[in-house]
């Protein structure tokens, strides 16, 4: 196991501080934990982890260290819960208890979730209702699109095939005009009109 001290000031730039076997918490330079105020004493208290415990200490301080508001005795081990605030003159500290081997679980199983899923042997499920077999589908190979905002693209012969099914499905007069020069113009010179008429 290994304790966590979250810190309660907001001041401090630390925020989280992990003790997995020891550490003194004073003003000292030396010490593990450093608490720049003059109501801590140079060595202000102990904090120990053992296999599956943790004790506060205190050292013998001037003006006592407090375990949820409770003065302790000096020199004599007080055993930590998850929850504990442990409060050091102006400083004051949450103590957050970790298990090692659920730590271990977890990282086991995101790691192994993680290659599984890299590896493609994790069988994923969907919510999303089967589609009935009436309804036409194209399966995800068949698309070449390369991102979810660019189209569809189709191969020249799978274009053909989409205009000839259109054209077959659609009566316009004008399918076999090509271009505007292939369209008789009409003049008002030499009767064109009836020379169109008559042509038709």
């Amino acid at each position: 196991m290994y304790i966590e001290l979250e810190v309660s000031n907001k001041r401090s730039n630390v925020k989280r501080l992990i003790i997995r076997e020891r550490a003194i918490i004073g003003r000292q330079n030396h010490c593990d934990i450093r608490v720049v105020s003059n109501e801590l004493s140079r060595e202000h208290c102990r904090i120990e982890v053992d296999h599956d415990e943790a004790h506060l200490i205190d050292l013998g301080s001037t003006n006592g260290t407090y375990l949820n508001q409770n003065k302790l005795e000096p020199h004599q081990p007080y055993q930590l819960n998850e929850g504990d605030i442990i409060r050091l003159g102006p400083a004051a500290f949450s103590i957050r208890i970790h298990d090692l081997n659920e730590s271990a679980a977890m990282d086991e199983t995101l790691s192994s979730v993680s290659e599984d899923t890299i590896n493609g042997d994790v069988e994923l499920t969907s919510t999303v209702p089967p589609i009935s077999h009436d309804e036409e589908t194209i399966s995800v190979g068949e698309l070449e699109s390369s991102d979810d905002d660019s189209p569809i693209q189709f191969t020249e012969d799978e274009l053909d095939d989409l205009i000839d099914e259109e054209a077959e499905e659609d009566d316009s007069f004008m399918a076999g005009v090509s271009s505007d020069a292939d369209v008789k113009t009409v003049s008002d010179e030499d009767d064109a009109y009836d020379r169109f008429l008559s042509d038709l």
